[in-house]
């Protein structure tokens, strides 16, 4: 197999495992409605970007926490929007 065929095959199963990891982490996002504007996505490069926005800081210190205790098969990114503003 060609480095590009194995580059190709290892991706889909990459994506795989990240399409299949999203619905976990939405159930977990379901259980707290501080995550109520919060979803996750498939990036083509094989990793979950988590987008949205949250309340506060300690909102996003649970939310990392709640991703982070489902085990995610694949790395996680986050473009995640504070709502509270900075005192």
């Amino acid at each position: 197999m060609s480095a590009t065929g194995e580059t190709s095959f290892h991706q889909y199963f990459v994506l795989r495992k990240a399409r299949a990891h999203q619905s976990v982490l939405r159930e977990a996002f379901a259980k707290d409605p501080r995550f109520a504007l919060v979803d996750s996505a498939r990036s083509t490069g094989g990793w979950l970007i988590i987008t949205g926005s949250v309340p506060n800081r300690p909102a996003l210190d649970n939310l990392k926490r709640t991703i982070e205790e489902t085990r995610p098969p694949v790395d996680v990114r986050y473009s995640v929007e504070v709502q509270e503003s900075p005192r």
